[in-house]
Parts: structure tokens; C-alpha cells; sequence
């Protein structure tokens, strides 16, 4: 359903930039398992949430890594920018909860919020917050990570249209227009083989350090 609206989107607008719209689209199908309920595409105040969470990320996460530089200028202005935005995210996710906290008895849901508040009779203030944090850290991990390998999909298959060509041809092939299915996967190698390069090439852990396990010569 998601995969039909955006195809919809991308028709009407033509021209987008693919960052922020597929982080829409990778966002709305984790909002729609949290809470039932989705954004609409070029909401204003979704995509600047969702473009200043991924923009400041980067600097966030040198901090880290050398925490000497987070006394830098930008690594503090990204850190507030990123701040800003989370604020943004948890609000809206505690104004969600206690949404269906207020509608529990009268209106059902089969959400992952639904399911907690099942599991949870009485819901204090230590439970919501507990909630909202599980809530972000599925909204962090789910919508960041598979949009970024799709851009990562888009720029290789700019820079390979002969490949491009061919895993079209072997889609068309595979569904002729119909619903994708899991059963489908199997008639799709040059697919599975685009996704896997694609995290060979761009790994969402970029930063793991490696080492191996004895002295290897590699080449020369």
C-alpha cells in the first residue's frame, strides 16, 4: 500500500530529491507498524524532522568516535539541530500515545502502541516515556538504514546502466506488472545480487573497525 502511494507521489511531482522522499517512504512504513497512521508526502514538518535527524547524524557520530571533536563549531550546531529534531519526534509520538491511551476502551488497534497498551493495563508516566523511547529508536533504526541503501541502489545504477537494464528487464519479467511476492525472490538473482553489492560497496556499519586474525599478504 505504501509502495503504491509513493509510486503515486513520484508520478505527480516528477522531480524530487530522493533523500528526503525515500526517507518519507521508509519512515511511513515504520509509523504505520507503530501507530497505524502515516505521513503525507511533502509534509513540511515530517521532512524537516526527517532531514535534520539524517544531516547532523554524520558529525554526531565522529563525536563519538573522537570525543575530543565535540567541541568543534558544527559538531555543536549538529548537535542541536539534531536535538531540535528529536524533540520534534518524541513529541509526537507521546501526543500519539496518549491518544490511544485516551481511546483505548472505545477503538481498536493492531499496532505495536495497540499491543503495548494491551500488555499494560495502567500506563504512568515511566511506562510513556518508556514507550516513546521504544517507539524512536524503531523510528531511527527502521527509517534511516534501508533509505540510505536505497540512494546508495540509485547512484550505482546510475553509474551502471547496462546493469540497470538488466535487473529491469528481470523484473518485468519476474511479476509482468503484477504484486511483488516473497515467492517471487527466487527469480530475481540479479536483484538479491544488486542489494548485497550495495552493502558490500555501502555498509550501514561504516565505522566497524576490522582486523584480521593473522599476518596476510593481500595482493603485492
Amino acid at each position: 500500500e505504501e509502495t503504491k502511494m509513493f509510486m503515486e507521489y513520484l508520478e505527480g511531482e516528477g522531480e524530487v530529491d530522493p533523500s528526503t522522499t525515500l526517507a518519507m517512504f521508509t519512515s511511513n512504513n515504520i509509523m504505520q507498524m507503530m501507530f497505524g497512521q502515516r505521513w503525507q508526502y511533502g509534509d513540511s514538518s515530517a521532512v524537516n524532522a526527517i532531514h535534520s535527524i539524517h544531516a547532523n547524524w554524520a558529525l554526531l557520530v565522529v563525536g563519538d568516535l573522537v570525543p575530543l571533536f565535540r567541541y568543534l563549531p558544527n559538531v555543536t550546531r549538529a548537535k542541536k539541530k539534531a536535538n531540535e529534531a528529536l524533540g520534534f519526534i518524541r513529541n509526537l509520538f507521546r501526543q500519539m500515545i496518549e491518544k490511544q491511551i485516551a481511546e483505548r476502551d472505545s477503538v481498536e488497534s493492531d499496532d505495536f502502541t495497540g499491543a503495548y497498551l494491551q500488555e499494560h493495563e495502567t500506563m504512568d508516566e515511566k511506562e510513556v516515556i518508556n514507550l516513546v523511547d521504544l517507539c524512536q529508536e524503531m523510528f531511527g533504526a527502521g527509517t534511516d538504514t534501508p533509505s540510505v541503501t536505497l540512494n546508495y541502489v540509485i547512484v550505482h545504477l546510475l553509474n551502471n546502466p547496462y546493469w540497470q537494464e538488466e535487473l529491469f528487464h528481470e523484473i518485468t519479467a519476474a511479476f509482468q506488472g503484477g504484486v511483488p511476492s516473497m515467492e517471487g525472490l527466487e527469480k530475481l538473482p540479479k536483484l538479491e545480487a544488486t542489494i548485497q553489492e550495495t552493502l558490500r560497496l555501502n555498509p550501514n556499519g561504516p565505522l566497524i573497525p576490522r582486523a584480521t586474525a593473522h599476518a596476510t599478504k593481500v595482493r603485492n
